[in-house]
C-alpha cells in the first residue's frame, strides 16, 4: 500500500510538471514573435516528455507484474503439531507470533483460526484423496452459490470442467505423493454453469486420522485477468504509440532539419533579395516611393522619383504629399484602400500629380502594403505616361475619325490578316458581302468573293498574292439576292516595320450604277448626236416647207378666180403642213426646251396622231370621244410626241396585232379627287391596249429615264412623255393587269376660250400697213415672205444675217423711217443670228417690235421669247394665215 501511494504521488507530481512545461512551451511556440524561433524546442520537449512517460510505465509494469514467491505451506501443523497463523503464511514465524500462541489455549487458537479462515476473502476447501469435500469456508459456498451443507456433499471434481478433471486428478495425486505445494490457475464451474478463472493453492495436510487430505485456497481472478488483459492491451497500444511517436519524432526531426536548412536558404535568399531590391530601388528608371500609411510621410524615394518630382531628398523625407503639393488625384477611394489592406496590393492605378515646377503629370501606379519597422507602409512604383496619354488621345481621335469615315463612306472596306481571314468590315462592305460583322469576321475573304461570284475567273487566283508586281485593282461580279453587281476592288498590302507581310486592306466600290450611268450617258450622247442631226434636218426641212408653203400661198393669191387651181394648191398646202408632223417626229430626238403653248384642238391632235402612228402596222384603232372636247393650251408638237409615244408602246405591246382603244372626255375634278392635280376643268384622253400587261414590280419604274424592258429600247419615251405632261401642269397615270392589257391616262388643263374654229372654215386675210424688215439666211424664204407681206399691204426689206439687219435698222433710224417690225431668224450658220441681234437691236431701239422665227421649234428661246425681248413668235413652216396674224397682232400690241 505504501509503495502504491508513493507511486501515485510521484505520478501526480510528474503530471503537474508536464502540464506546466506544456503551457510554457505552448506560449513560446505560438507567440507571433517567437513562433519560428521556438518551433524546434517545442518538438524537442514533446520527445523528452514521451520518453519520461515510457520510463514511468516500465517501472509500474515491473512492480505490478513481478511474480510472488510462495512463502511455505498454506496451512498445517509443524513438527510440534502447532497450527500456522495466517499472517505468517508469507514470511514464517517470528518471536512475537510464538508469544501470542503461547498465551492462548489450543482450543482458542483453533476457534480463532477457524473464524479467520471462514472470513477471509479467498475460498478454502479441504477434501480427501477421493475428492470428497468435508470442509468449506463462507467464501466458498457463497462463491459457488451453494449452501454449506450442499457444498459438503459435493466432490471437488464437480467444480471443474471435464476437460481439466484428469489434469487436476494427476496434480492431486502428485501433491499427495510428494507432499509438495502447488499453485496453478484453472477454470471453475459456478452453480449457474458459468466458468471463472481461479488461482488455486494446493497443499497436503497432515491429520491424525487421514494423511491423504488436501487443502485448497483459491481466489477468483476474473477481474485480475480482465485487468491483466486490459493492461496487456494498454501495454501493446502504448508500445505501438511509442513506436508511431518515435517514427513521427524521427520524421519531425527530419522535417525540422530540412526546415532549418530551408530557413538558412531563405535567409540567404532574403539577404540576396534585399540586396537586389536595394539595387533595383536605387537604379530603377521608374519613380518609386515608400510612405507610412498612417500619416503619408515619405520614408524613402529613389533617384528617378526625385527627377520626376523635381525635389531633393532632404525636401522630401519626413514630409507628406500634401505638404509638397503632390497629393494624388483622384485620391484613393475607400474601396481601393480596402483592397490594398486585404489583398496587399493595387495595380495599374492612373493618377495625376503636380511636380515642384507646377507641371501636371500623369502616372500609372502600382502599390503594395509592406511592414517596415513595425509600421504599415505603402510602396508605390509609378510610370510617367503623360506623353503616352497624349499620343493615345491623339491616336483615339484619329481612330474615331477613321472609324466614322469607314462607317460612312460608300465604298466597302475589308481588312484581312496574313491568312486571308477577314479582320474588319465596314457598313458598306457588310452590304456588299451580304453578311453581318459577326458572320464576316474570321471567314476567308477569297472564299467569300468566290461564293458571291457567279462566274469565277482565273484572275481571282491573284487576289491573295502578296507579290509586289501583282495587280492591285480588280473588277469583280457579286451576285447577291439574285442581282448581279459590278464591284471594283483596290487592294493594299500591309507590312510591318521589318517588311514582313501582315495582311491586306481591300477597298470595294460598287460601280454597277456608274456603269449604267456611263452606258446611259453613252446612249444620251448618241441620242444627242442624233438629236443634233434630227434638229438640223428638221430645221432645213422646215425652211423648205416654209418656201413651199409661201410660194403656194402666193400662187393662190395670184389665181384667186381659178377654183380648180385653188383646190389643187390647197391640197398641196395641206400636204405640206402634214409634212410638218414628220419634222415633229424628228424633233423627238432633239429634246429640250419649254413648251410653246398655243390653244390646241384635241380632236384634231388625236385623229392626226392615230392616223400617223398606226400607218403600216397590223393594229387597228377604236376611238371613243364626245363631239366637242375642250381646247387645251399646249405645245402641239410636244403633245403629238406624247400621243405618238403612247400609241407606239401600245402597238409594241401587241406584236400579233389587235385593237387599240383611244378615248377622250371632258371632266371636272374636285378638291383632292386626284391629289396631284388642283380642282378644275380637265381633258382626259386614254390609250388602252390588250397586251400582256406590266408586272407590278416594275410598274413604278416605267417613267424612270433609261428604264426599258425592250432589247432595242432607249428607255426615254415614257420618261419624256411624263416630263412633257408635267410641264403642261397635267398628270399621267397607268393601269395594268397581267394578261389583260395596259391603259395610260393623260390629264390636261382645259383652256378657257370658245372652241377653236376648224381649219375648214374659210380663212380671212389680215391686211395691214407698215414697214417690215425680214432677216433669214435662206434667200428663198426671204423672197417668199417678202412677197406675201407685200401682197397684203406691207413694205418689206430683207437681210441675210444679224449684222446686216443692224446696219439697215440703224440707217432707217437715221433717215427717220424706223421699221414697224423686224422678223429675225433665230439661227444663222456662221453669222450673227437672232439671239445676238436682238440684244444689239434693243440697245439701238428699246421700242423695237421684233418677231422670232426658227425651224428649231424646240429651242428654249421659242418657248420663252418674251424673256429675250421678242414681241411675237412664228415657228417654221408657216403660211399666209400664221404670218399675217402674227404680224398684225404684234403691230396691234398683242402678244401671244
Amino acid at each position: 500500500m505504501k509503495l502504491g501511494n508513493k507511486i501515485y504521488r510521484l505520478l501526480i507530481a510528474l503530471g503537474i510538471a508536464a502540464a506546466c512545461l506544456t503551457i510554457m512551451f505552448h506560449y513560446l511556440y505560438f507567440h507571433p514573435q517567437t513562433r519560428e524561433y521556438n518551433g524546434g524546442l517545442f518538438y524537442l520537449f514533446i520527445a523528452l516528455l514521451t520518453v519520461l512517460l515510457i520510463v514511468i510505465y516500465a517501472l509500474l509494469a515491473r512492480q505490478i507484474f513481478a511474480p510472488q514467491k510462495p512463502g511455505g505451506k498454506l496451512f498445517g501443523y509443524d513438527h510440534k503439531d502447532r497450527p500456522f497463523r495466517p499472517i505468517s503464511l508469507e514470511r514464517g514465524y517470528k518471536k512475537k507470533d510464538l508469544a501470542f500462541e503461547n498465551s492462548l489455549s489450543l482450543e482458542e487458537q483453533l476457534n480463532y483460526l477457524n473464524k479467520l479462515i471462514d472470513n477471509i476473502n479467498e475460498f478454502v476447501c479441504i477434501f480427501d484423496s477421493t475428492g470428497h469435500i468435508y470442509y468449506a469456508n463462507r467464501k466458498a459456498w457463497q462463491t459457488w452459490q451453494y449452501s454449506r451443507q450442499e457444498l459438503l456433499d459435493k466432490h471437488i471434481e464437480d467444480f471443474f470442467p471435464e476437460l481439466y478433471r484428469d489434469k487436476l486428478g494427476a496434480e492431486i495425486e502428485n501433491i499427495l505423493a510428494t507432499g509438495t505445494y502447488k499453485i496453478f490457475e484453472i477454470p471453475v464451474l459456478y452453480r449457474d454453469g458459468s466458468e471463472h478463472p481461479v488461482r488455486l493453492h494446493l497443499a497436503p495436510i497432515n491429520e491424525e486420522v487421514n494423511n491423504d487430505v488436501i487443502m485448497v485456497l483459491g481466489e477468483d481472478i476474473t477481474v485480475y485477468r480482465q485487468t491483466q488483459e486490459s493492461l496487456r492491451k494498454a501495454h501493446d497500444e502504448m508500445e505501438k504509440r511509442v513506436k508511431e511517436r518515435t517514427i513521427e519524432l524521427e520524421k519531425m526531426n527530419e522535417i525540422l532539419r530540412i526546415q532549418i536548412q530551408e530557413r538558412k536558404k531563405i535567409e540567404e535568399a532574403l539577404r540576396i533579395s534585399e540586396e537586389k531590391f536595394s539595387l533595383a530601388f536605387r537604379l530603377s528608371p521608374e519613380p518609386i516611393s515608400i510612405n507610412v500609411m498612417s500619416d503619408g510621410r515619405y520614408i524613402d524615394v529613389n533617384e528617378a522619383w526625385l527627377n520626376y518630382s523635381g525635389y531633393t531628398r532632404e525636401e522630401v523625407i519626413g514630409r507628406t504629399p500634401q505638404e509638397l503639393n503632390m497629393q494624388m488625384k483622384p485620391e484613393l477611394s475607400k474601396e481601393q484602400i480596402r483592397i490594398l489592406m486585404t489583398k496587399g496590393w493595387l495595380r495599374n492605378l492612373e493618377t495625376r500629380y503636380t511636380n515642384k515646377h507646377g507641371e501636371v503629370r500623369v502616372g500609372l501606379c502600382s502599390m503594395a502594403a509592406v511592414m517596415i519597422n513595425y509600421e504599415l507602409c505603402a510602396l508605390m512604383a509609378s510610370s510617367d505616361i503623360t506623353e503616352r496619354r497624349l499620343i493615345e488621345e491623339d491616336l483615339a481621335r484619329q481612330t474615331e475619325r477613321l472609324t466614322v469615315t469607314l462607317r460612312n463612306i460608300a465604298d466597302g472596306v475589308v481588312a484581312t490578316n496574313k491568312d486571308g481571314k477577314i479582320a474588319l468590315v465596314n457598313e458598306a462592305a457588310k452590304t456588299m458581302l451580304g453578311r453581318s460583322a459577326e458572320e464576316a469576321v474570321g471567314t476567308d475573304f477569297f472564299q467569300a468573293v468566290l461564293d458571291l461570284n457567279p462566274r469565277p475567273r482565273p484572275v481571282y487566283d491573284e487576289l491573295m498574292s502578296i507579290k509586289p508586281a501583282a495587280r492591285n485593282i480588280y473588277n469583280m461580279v457579286f451576285c447577291l439576292n439574285g442581282e448581279e453587281r459590278s464591284v471594283e476592288s483596290n487592294r493594299a498590302i500591309i507590312n510591318d516595320r521589318k517588311g514582313n507581310f501582315m495582311g491586306m486592306v481591300w477597298a470595294l466600290r460598287d460601280i454597277t450604277d456608274k456603269q449604267k450611268i456611263e452606258g446611259e450617258l453613252l446612249k444620251a450622247s448618241k441620242l444627242d448626236s442624233l438629236g443634233v442631226l434630227a434638229g438640223g434636218i428638221a430645221h432645213d426641212f422646215n425652211n423648205l416647207l416654209t418656201v413651199i408653203v409661201g410660194n403656194l400661198a402666193l400662187i393662190k393669191m395670184m389665181h384667186e378666180d381659178d377654183v380648180e387651181m385653188i383646190t389643187l394648191l390647197s391640197e398641196a398646202e395641206k400636204a405640206s403642213f402634214q409634212a410638218k408632223g414628220l419634222t415633229q417626229q424628228l424633233l423627238t430626238f432633239a429634246r429640250g426646251g419649254a413648251p410653246i403653248k398655243v390653244p390646241v384642238n384635241i380632236d384634231l391632235l388625236i385623229t392626226g396622231s392615230v392616223k400617223f402612228a398606226l400607218s403600216g402596222s397590223n393594229v387597228r384603232s377604236e376611238i371613243d370621244k364626245p363631239k366637242q372636247l375642250w381646247p387645251v393650251l399646249a405645245d402641239i408638237g410636244q403633245l403629238n410626241q406624247v400621243a405618238n409615244n403612247l400609241l407606239i408602246n401600245a402597238i409594241q405591246a401587241m406584236p400579233q396585232g389587235g385593237t387599240i382603244k383611244i378615248s377622250a372626255e371632258n371632266m371636272v375634278i374636285g378638291e383632292e379627287e386626284i391629289t396631284t392635280l388642283p380642282a378644275g376643268r380637265y381633258v382626259r384622253f386614254s390609250v388602252a391596249d390588250k397586251g400582256d400587261g406590266i408586272p407590278e414590280e416594275i410598274r413604278s419604274k416605267i417613267f424612270d429615264p433609261y428604264f426599258t424592258t425592250k432589247p432595242t429600247g432607249s428607255g426615254l419615251g415614257l420618261a419624256t412623255s411624263y416630263s412633257i405632261i408635267r410641264r403642261h401642269h397635267g398628270y399621267i397615270t397607268v393601269d395594268s393587269q397581267i394578261g389583260q392589257g395596259t391603259t395610260f391616262n393623260v390629264y390636261l388643263p382645259a383652256f378657257d376660250m370658245e372652241k377653236i374654229k376648224s381649219d375648214d372654215i374659210q380663212f380671212v386675210m389680215n391686211r395691214g400697213r407698215g414697214r417690215i424688215l425680214i432677216m433669214d439666211d435662206d434667200e428663198r424664204i426671204r423672197e417668199a415672205v417678202s412677197q406675201i407681206l407685200d401682197s397684203i399691204g406691207y413694205e418689206t426689206d430683207t437681210a441675210a444675217d444679224g449684222s446686216s439687219t443692224l446696219k439697215m435698222y440703224h440707217a432707217a433710224m437715221e433717215k427717220g423711217q424706223v421699221y414697224d417690225a423686224v422678223i429675225l431668224d433665230l439661227t444663222v450658220p456662221g453669222q450673227m443670228g437672232g439671239q445676238e441681234a436682238i440684244k444689239e437691236l434693243l440697245k439701238m431701239d428699246p421700242q423695237a417690235c421684233v418677231i422670232v422665227s426658227s425651224g428649231y421649234s424646240n429651242d428654249p428661246i421659242m418657248a420663252d421669247y418674251e424673256k429675250w425681248g421678242f414681241k411675237g413668235i412664228i415657228p417654221k413652216p408657216y403660211g399666209v394665215k400664221e404670218l399675217s396674224e402674227t404680224v398684225a397682232n404684234v403691230l396691234a400690241g398683242k402678244v401671244h
